[in-house]
């Protein structure tokens, strides 16, 4: 058996949107589940959460960009710029999108990082 975590503690997560700067302290939940093995663990039961269904959203079906242009300085407001606040200063290396005044949707594996 082995030791799967769930999620992680953080202490301090600083957001950098292209308007300006939106920092808070966060704490979210660890959770540790005992996985046999070569055996699957279902995050979203486990942390019971709600997800939308995989067979509607995130599927793939366009090709990759090919010939795109860059996008200029306040094209798409929506667009948030992630930085995590280190010893070793501001690491800018996830991006995201305003979904309200308030929150930012972004990818897992901006705000989880990989436990060895």
């Amino acid at each position: 058996y082995f030791t799967v975590v769930s999620s992680l503690k953080m202490a301090h997560l600083a957001v950098l949107i292209i308007l300006g700067l939106l920092q808070y302290t966060q704490q979210l939940p660890t959770k540790q589940v005992q996985v046999k093995q070569g055996s699957e663990v279902d995050p979203a039961r486990e942390l019971n959460l709600d997800l939308l269904s995989s067979t509607t959203c995130g599927r793939y079906i366009q090709n990759r960009i090919v010939g795109g242009q860059n996008a200029s300085l306040m094209e798409f407001p929506w667009m948030a710029l992630l930085g995590y606040v280190g010893p070793a200063g501001t690491d800018l290396n996830c991006m995201g999108t305003l979904i309200s005044a308030r929150y930012v949707l972004t990818g897992a594996t901006c705000v989880f990082r990989k436990v060895p």
